[in-house]
């Protein structure tokens, strides 16, 4: 990397100084210095090819529009990057929390299973909620969201509106889902190594990490004995679960960061195409698990809909 594609990437990383940096926002800079455009990020072509992989990995039970209709589910994935706008400062200061947690703050005590209860916790512990984040509720939310909306495809099957809307929040929710995947993402380590008042010094880390799940080459390629993604028979201990590995990858990526800039024309160093792919591999058949608890969740609902109307 040029020195200086590195002091745009370092400005950039202190105007955003956490969370998937916006692929427009990068072209332009860059494009304004007449150097080429970096691979699209987790934000862009890495969401789109999780949200991908993830339709084509659910459980074969799931409605066929739905597994065909993983060109929506991608396009949709990029959706909640799009509302970070600061033309839009209540909506950004709304979304921008949703694509992080950063641990630390938390001293290890245990997140309560809803968002507003860990609003009190945060309250508690003096910490501002857009300090520490919000993303494994996003991605519950965000499951629940999809639920709801297979219901109402259950109930009406033909109905096409439903369809798109199933189709959007599937990948709204493998947005969220990726995002956690990202180890620094869930860390207050999350753009350079954290100061002692907790602050970032914006050391443009993220932005080299963010774009290697399309800029490695990763591919998906689960073996023969990969299981079958099953829905979560506890859908916040699962995000839970899937938060905690994450989080243990964050030594891990600053362990790889002097092999995080290579030439387009050369190949990556093989541990780089190792972490891509098992974060790749990851995040698909996470996402594809949600896809598969939504719309196990979505029979229930259906039950209790129709329970409901026959009572009447």
């Amino acid at each position: 990397m040029s020195p200086m594609l590195r002091r745009v990437l370092n400005r950039a990383s202190r105007l955003e100084p956490r969370g998937c940096y916006r692929f427009a926002l990068m072209g332009i800079l860059i494009g304004s210095l007449s150097l080429p455009a970096p691979a699209p990020a987790w934000s862009g072509g890495g969401h789109r090819l999780v949200a991908r992989l993830a339709a084509a990995t659910a459980p074969a039970d799931l409605p066929d529009f739905f597994r065909g209709g993983s060109e929506q589910i991608a396009d949709a994935s990029v959706e909640p990057d799009s509302l970070r706008l600061r033309s839009l400062p209540q909506l950004r200061a709304r979304e921008y929390p949703e694509h992080y947690i950063d641990l630390e703050f938390l001293a290890g005590a245990p997140l309560p299973p809803s968002r507003y209860e860990y609003l009190d916790l945060l309250s508690r512990k003096d910490l501002a909620a857009d300090q520490v984040g919000f993303v494994p509720y996003a991605i519950v939310e965000a499951t629940q969201h999809l639920a709801v909306a297979f219901r109402e495809h259950r109930l009406r099957p033909d109905d096409t509106a439903i369809r798109f809307r199933v189709l959007y929040r599937a990948g709204v929710l493998a947005h969220y889902s990726a995002d956690m995947s990202q180890p620094l993402h869930t860390s207050m380590h999350h753009n350079g190594r954290a100061r002692p008042d907790g602050s970032s010094p914006g050391t443009g880390i993220h932005y080299l990490v963010d774009p290697l799940l399309v800029r490695s080459g990763a591919v998906f390629s689960p073996a023969a004995n990969t299981p079958w993604p099953r829905p979560c028979p506890d859908l916040m201990a699962a995000v839970l679960e899937a938060l905690e590995s994450s989080h243990a990858l964050v030594d891990r990526v600053y362990e790889l960061e002097s092999h995080l800039e290579w030439d387009d024309e050369s190949d990556p160093h093989p541990d780089i195409r190792e972490f891509s792919e098992e974060r790749l591999a990851a995040s698909v058949l996470f996402t594809a698990r949600l896809y598969a608890t939504a719309w196990e969740l979505s029979a229930e609902l259906e039950r209790a809909s129709r329970a409901q109307k026959q009572a009447e």
